[in-house]
């Protein structure tokens, strides 16, 4: 793995930024995650959140009371992506994405900031659990 990033997941491998019954045009933006393969965003021209450091991601885990954290390999990680929350979801990303695709400027869609370190990436794959280790006891 030539660069390591973190990606914050529900008990299930799930994305923890939106939540199960969000969608865009019926496609649902909660992400199922997979060990050792790479997944990519369910709505296409969107991205997937991961951190820099592993301390940004327990930062916003811990914020958040969510699950588990991995060491990911990333690829086309960015600076700068749509931050999709629960709050709001839907809103603007029919419009993002046109900008996206026509290579426009589109940070005024963004009305959340983004959580401490975070990157966007094009496609994420799990390798490696670091928290909570099963050392600590957790069956997953």
């Amino acid at each position: 793995m030539s660069k390591k990033y973190y990606k914050v997941v529900s008990l299930h491998l799930c994305s923890c930024s939106t939540i199960s019954t969000d969608v865009y045009k019926g496609q649902p933006l909660s992400v199922q995650y997979k060990i050792g393969e790479f997944v990519r965003p369910n709505v296409n021209h969107t991205s997937l959140m991961i951190f820099k450091k592993y301390r940004h991601a327990m930062l916003y885990s811990l914020a958040n009371s969510f699950g588990r954290i991995f060491e990911v390999e990333a690829k086309g990680v960015q600076p700068k992506g749509l931050f999709v929350s629960c709050y709001r979801t839907g809103d603007h990303i029919g419009e993002y994405i046109k900008l996206k695709k026509q290579k426009k400027k589109y940070l005024h869609l963004i009305k959340l900031t983004p959580p401490s370190g975070t990157l966007f990436a094009n496609e994420v794959k799990l390798v490696k659990e670091v928290f909570p280790s099963k050392l600590w006891g957790f069956d997953g």
